[in-house]
């Protein structure tokens, strides 16, 4: 809890965390035993949204064998996603693990459930490099990662099943 308010009363006074550093997970990297794949001393620091982007679904994942996450440009929407805290170590794995994935600094904006206002920081996330040709579609198994992982840290409700609709899954 210390910790959270610290980068929170750091982002309000513009001393936010170095960009390298905060990440903002959108996808199955909400899910906690995801995110300890590739950062395993990851620190949570919470939930959190970036303005004018949207989930999509259009990223081929070979591993996954069907299509992940990605965020696209929206001025009318918004992505919600989590913030974490990674070392060096920890930055590295997930630029290795985010194959196809472009790494994009962005502003996000810190929002604890049931809190009015938002601190602003600068993390990094990941874009797509190319939409899927075939547009496979996510897999079941992927979207419950992403659906878990929202659940897991308290996404609002509402966006929750944005996430179904966006997967295709309403």
């Amino acid at each position: 809890m210390r910790s959270r308010f610290l980068v929170r009363m750091d982002a309000i006074c513009g001393m936010a965390s170095t960009p390298e550093h905060s990440y903002f997970a959108y996808g199955s990297n909400l899910l906690d035993s995801e995110m300890k794949r590739s950062a395993p001393a990851a620190k949570p620091i919470g939930r959190a949204y970036i303005p004018s982007y949207r989930l999509v679904f259009d990223k081929h994942s070979t591993t996954r064998r069907s299509d992940a996450a990605s965020i696209t440009r929206d001025s009318a929407a918004m992505v919600w996603g989590f913030v974490y805290n990674v070392d060096q170590k920890g930055c590295a794995e997930l630029r290795r693990r985010e194959g196809g994935y472009s790494e994009l600094s962005v502003t996000a904006f810190l929002n604890s459930v049931g809190d009015e206002a938002s601190a602003p920081m600068k993390v990094f996330t990941f874009v797509s490099d190319a939409a899927c040709p075939k547009a496979c579609g996510p897999s079941a198994e992927y979207v419950d990662l992403v659906l878990r992982g929202g659940e897991q840290r308290g996404l609002p409700a509402d966006y929750i099943l944005r996430i179904r609709s966006a997967a295709g899954l309403d």
